[in-house]
């Protein structure tokens, strides 16, 4: 049976080596969009429509992390992108509500609009002009409290021994922190090859 796959839609783009540095501590769903059966919906939303909550999760069991964005069992509401063969309008997003979705949140500079639907939602928003297929919003979590060593982060304990603690408070020594608890984020925004919208005369580069 042929598959289906489509990019999913990201917040921001990441250079090659802050990636390698946020894949040291951030666990990804165990797979992105895939529609197997080839009816424009995300199979993640199809599983746990057909088979329930417990899909959501790891090892289908709600003690576990989340896996993919989804609220209220029994009546599940799925956090969904919905993608657009074009650019979405204000007119997409007035009939994109009109489904009955609870929000119709647009991005900049991807074809796409986050919203959150029931699976009854979901098959009349298939039908709204231009719309692709709809996918899933993964759920993310930080893995481990080792981002400092990934990182490299140093103490500012000053030149010599005289000057600890004194430029800045030692992260471990003096605050007793260890990064256990603490998420470290690397956002970046990627190459940018399109006229900068904010500032016209800017050409890209």
């Amino acid at each position: 049976m042929a598959t289906n796959r489509q990019p999913a839609p990201q917040f921001h783009d990441l250079c090659w080596i802050p990636a390698l540095v946020l894949a040291a501590f951030i666990a990804s769903p165990a797979w992105a969009y895939e529609d197997r059966d080839a009816n424009r919906i995300d199979d993640r939303i199809d599983a746990v429509h057909a088979n329930g909550w417990n899909l959501a999760f790891v090892d289908q069991d709600p003690s576990k992390r989340m896996r993919i964005g989804v609220e209220n069992p029994g009546n599940e509401v799925f956090a969904i992108y919905v993608s657009y063969d074009h650019k979405p309008t204000a007119l997409d997003q007035s009939l994109l509500t009109a489904t009955g979705v609870s929000m119709a949140w647009p991005f900049m500079n991807v074809d796409v609009i986050e919203s959150r639907a029931t699976y009854a939602q979901v098959a009349a928003v298939l039908l709204l002009p231009g719309v692709k297929y709809v996918e899933a919003v993964p759920v993310d979590y930080a893995l481990n409290h080792y981002g400092s060593r990934v990182v490299r982060s140093r103490d500012s304990q000053g030149l010599s021994a005289a000057e600890n603690g004194v430029l800045f408070p030692s992260v471990r020594t003096n605050l007793g922190l260890n990064g256990e608890g603490i998420v470290v984020a690397i956002l970046d925004t990627g190459v940018n090859d399109d006229v900068d919208q904010a500032n016209a005369g800017y050409p890209g580069h």
